[in-house]
């Protein structure tokens, strides 16, 4: 499915719902670990992370599950998510700190009176009109996700290999890159937040970005720093030729 705003091939867009999904799906290593009460009741609770949680959205995701389908209404109706976002897993995956963190403060209120999250989670959500009806809700900051397209990355990933190898990108080390630069859109997703009447934007994981992450992998090795030494030597040598008298 493809991000907001593009189409087929351009920047942000995926080309399936299996690999959105599993774009989605691949990085939780920095979710916050600590448990959150699900259900069961205070003295039997049931624990998650948001990472185990994330999982399994990721897992109904990959399923197209009606549980799944339910809970992207429930983020919508919540205002965790934008009605673009409801056909983006990535963004499904990444919205649901909002809620777990709304969750964590509510916690700290109810005290002894606190209900499990799936409760909680069940009631605010449906205690709230959609966005396009003007309803109350959520109103702190909000991400998404941007995954350049593949292809793009290829053709970039070339032109840096060809700068610092003096050769095009191989499949594996192109593999290296991409798995790098997946992890850090992860990472960087992009947070817009509402200010006085208008939103402010913090972009995301930027084009240069990309080619920063494409030029550290590959220069760790001894190639490049060969070609970087052949390259001066080739350069010191044309610089002496151009200094000599003519005809000499």
């Amino acid at each position: 499915m493809a991000e907001p705003g593009s189409r087929p091939g351009d920047k942000g867009s995926v080309s399936s719902w299996e690999a959105a999904v599993k774009q989605a799906g691949t990085d939780a290593a920095n979710a916050n670990q600590e448990p959150v009460w699900i259900s069961g009741s205070i003295g039997n609770k049931k624990t998650m992370t948001l990472e185990q949680i994330q999982k399994g959205v990721y897992a109904q995701a990959s399923a197209r599950t009606a549980a799944y389908n339910d809970l992207v209404d429930n983020l919508y109706q919540g205002n965790f998510i934008s009605k673009a976002q409801m056909s983006q897993p990535a963004s499904v995956v990444a919205a649901m700190q909002y809620p777990i963190n709304m969750y964590q403060g509510y916690l700290d209120r109810a005290g002894n009176d606190a209900k499990p999250y799936g409760e909680w989670f069940d009631w605010y959500s449906k205690g709230n009109k959609p966005r396009s009806e003007g309803g109350g809700g959520y109103t702190g900051p909000t991400s998404s996700v941007t995954l350049a397209n593949e292809y793009d990355l290829r053709e970039a990933a070339n032109a840096v290999a060809s700068t610092v190898l003096g050769r095009g990108i191989e499949d594996s080390e192109f593999e290296e890159v991409l798995k790098k630069i997946r992890k850090q859109e992860k990472a960087q997703p992009t947070i817009s937040t509402p200010s006085t009447g208008k939103n402010v934007t913090k972009a995301g994981l930027t084009a240069e970005g990309r080619q920063n992450i494409m030029r550290d992998s590959l220069m760790k090795g001894p190639e490049a720093e060969e070609y970087s030494k052949a390259t001066k030597m080739m350069g010191v040598f044309a610089k002496a030729l151009e200094m000599r008298p003519d005809g000499s």
